[in-house]
């Protein structure tokens, strides 16, 4: 009986692995790459001029937090698994000389958190190590500032405990998930993302009806949002988005 018992959870971890290493990907936004050749140049140069003006002021906060931003944008589009390493070691160094001063500062926890997200897609199923180093960083960057892009820590920290392997493997968590996504809705109901996220999550979950309501609560705030987020950095987003409530529609079988 024990025996037989050890064998299904040794099948059980090993399952686990495999599935996380495919999805690893998922433990942050969802990846843009299907329009990299459009945006490419345009988040490039972004990360070039934040690069260049962090080199010449790492002691400022605000030109460091930037620049971590600017490397984990730019690894959304990275063409292989070394160069979104690169970019996120940038970054991940980038939010620690921050918090080495200011170790109170939220968006630096939350822009550390983020590029070891990146870090962790190139890593395959040894990203589960960095997982718990990231839930901890968002947990931080809540306590200190849940605002910080558009409600980031909580979105991010609810695909997180989406995606990771529950119990014995990682720290995997429905109920988690739920509650910080329903968070991020609560904490910037006006940023896409954060209702896409979530009712994709109850459509993976299976609850339907509950992705069916969410999607009709959020269309009107979407709608409301092409007006606001306008800017030529908002393009890739809304490709990205786009795409998903279209995928999001067909499934539920709604016409917009």
């Amino acid at each position: 009986m024990y025996k037989a018992r050890l064998i299904t959870l040794i099948l059980i971890i090993v399952q686990a692995i495999f599935a996380f290493s495919s999805y690893a990907s998922e433990l942050v936004e969802p990846t843009l790459s299907s329009n990299g050749n459009v945006f490419y140049g345009y988040f490039q140069s972004i990360y070039k001029n934040k690069k260049d003006t962090y080199n010449q002021s790492k002691t400022n906060s605000r030109c460091a937090l930037d620049f971590a931003k600017a490397c984990f944008e730019f690894a959304e589009f990275a063409t292989n698994k070394t160069q979104r390493a690169e970019l996120a070691n940038e970054g991940i160094e980038a939010a620690k000389n921050v918090l080495q001063v200011e170790p109170d500062n939220g968006e630096a926890h939350y822009w550390l958190a983020m590029n070891l997200a990146q870090l962790s897609r190139t890593k395959g199923w040894s990203a589960l190590k960095i997982v718990k180093e990231m839930e901890k960083e968002y947990l931080r960057a809540i306590e200190l500032n849940p605002f910080v892009d558009y409600a980031g820590p909580h979105r991010l920290l609810g695909i997180l405990y989406r995606d990771a392997p529950g119990w014995p493997i990682s720290i995997g968590s429905k109920q988690k998930s739920k509650h910080h996504l329903g968070q991020a809705i609560k904490f910037a109901p006006e940023f896409p993302d954060n209702h896409i996220f979530l009712i994709e999550s109850y459509l993976k979950w299976g609850e339907k009806s509950a992705a069916v309501d969410q999607y009709k609560k959020a269309l009107p705030l979407i709608e409301k949002a092409r007006g606001t987020l306008t800017e030529d950095y908002w393009k890739a987003s809304w490709a990205d988005w786009t795409a998903r409530l279209k995928k999001i529609s067909d499934k539920l079988k709604i016409s917009n």
